[in-house]
């Protein structure tokens, strides 16, 4: 006796039909259904297999038809995407987080894999890499847009690009340069942000501050120790005896000059101390701005981490302190992506993977307007948007 296949619920069904338009033929519409009820179904994988076999009405055939043969442009997927988070009531008083997915994944062909470093140089890893945005609220956090980064290996190999069907117009673009593209993007979608907040890779890298700096956007980048040297910082000398695990720079802190601030989730566990002082950003050009001091206790010891603040002098310091949590994030969307199947993706081409990882967003917006837990739910649990 085979095993019972799961039916779609009339919730999500609703929920697409704003999407049907991107496509002509009706087939193509149940395929795109199907396709975002697989990735809400609770499967340990989300491949085109595993989810035709879980739902009834479709084949893998036909789902990875959609991915690759269908014409529908994702770009325009995204675009309504946010937009109906726009008209829902979910863009207010936000900041944009910047970071990057490493999907694991090996091979030669798949677009974009090649050897990652993982933490450090020593380390390195085979996958592609995904420049991500998010908007980030005092409650809630969503994926804005999302782009593959394409690594030299694979821009100057021609017959690679050839197979993987990349456009031909597309040229290298560095992490940063994808970021700032994805922020312009977002500028367009009409949303508005508080600051752009960045994760320490990107003040190896000045290319997007810079950039940021020249579009007059507020950011808060955190910084490396090595970044942390080439800062002019105004601090007094120390206020009492330094302790020895102690890094020089929060010696000089006065004890009174921190401010307690609780976790994004608000518990008192995650809670966090910031302190700041007046800085110069010498390799960006002498950029003046706030250097801000995290520290937070964790199995028995306390770790600290810096951020320099840029566009944000007029800020209190529970405003910079807030930004600088909003990092977290990109943690939390990383594990939200995977249970979507966002890593599962099998194909190797160019417009697919994109395709996925489009219809991966469209059905996080589906969990958040729907009110699902990410955890939770699938085809036929999933009913309440409308």
């Amino acid at each position: 006796m085979g095993e019972t296949k799961a039916d779609l619920s009339e919730g999500l069904k609703s929920f697409l039909r704003p999407f049907g338009g991107l496509v002509r033929r009706s087939e193509s519409r149940s395929a795109m259904e199907h396709y975002l009820a697989g990735l809400l179904a609770p499967l340990p994988r989300k491949t085109a297999s595993d989810m035709a076999r879980a739902l009834a009405g479709t084949t893998s055939q036909r789902l990875q038809e959609f991915l690759t043969r269908t014409s529908w442009d994702n770009a325009r997927m995204d675009e309504l995407r946010v937009g109906r988070l726009h008209e829902a009531g979910h863009v207010a008083g936000g900041a944009l987080v910047v970071g990057e997915v490493l999907i694991p994944k090996r091979g030669e062909h798949s677009v974009g894999v090649t050897r990652l470093p993982v933490g450090s140089a020593a380390r390195q890893q085979h996958g592609q890499l995904l420049v991500t945005t998010h908007y980030a609220t005092d409650t809630e956090h969503w994926p804005v847009a999302a782009r593959l980064y394409l690594p030299p290996d694979w821009v100057d190999d021609e017959t690679r690009r050839r197979r993987a069907l990349v456009p031909e117009a597309l040229a290298y673009r560095t992490l940063d340069g994808i970021a700032l593209e994805l922020i312009d993007w977002r500028e367009r979608q009409g949303v508005p942000v508080r600051a752009v907040v960045a994760d320490a890779a990107h003040s190896e890298r000045t290319e997007l501050a810079a950039g940021l700096r020249a579009r007059r956007l507020p950011f808060v980048v955190e910084m490396t120790p090595e970044q942390v040297r080439h800062l002019r910082v105004e601090l007094p000398g120390p206020s009492a005896a330094p302790r020895a695990d102690e890094p020089p720079l929060l010696q000089r802190v006065p004890r009174d000059a921190w401010l307690a601030v609780p976790g994004r989730s608000g518990g008192a566990a995650r809670a966090r101390r910031y302190a700041r002082a007046r800085a110069r950003w010498v390799a960006l050009g002498q950029e003046e701005g706030w250097l801000l001091f995290e520290r937070q206790a964790q199995g028995g010891r306390e770790q600290s981490r810096l951020f320099f603040a840029g566009g944000l002098d007029d800020r209190p310091l529970a405003e910079l302190a807030w930004l600088a949590e909003q990092r977290t994030v990109l943690p939390e969307f990383t594990d939200r992506a995977r249970e979507l199947g966002l890593f599962d993706y099998e194909g190797r081409l160019w417009n697919g993977f994109h395709r996925h990882v489009s219809l991966v967003l469209l059905a996080r917006c589906f969990q958040l307007l729907s009110g699902e837990d990410a955890a939770a739910g699938g085809p036929c649990s999933a009913g309440r948007a409308g």
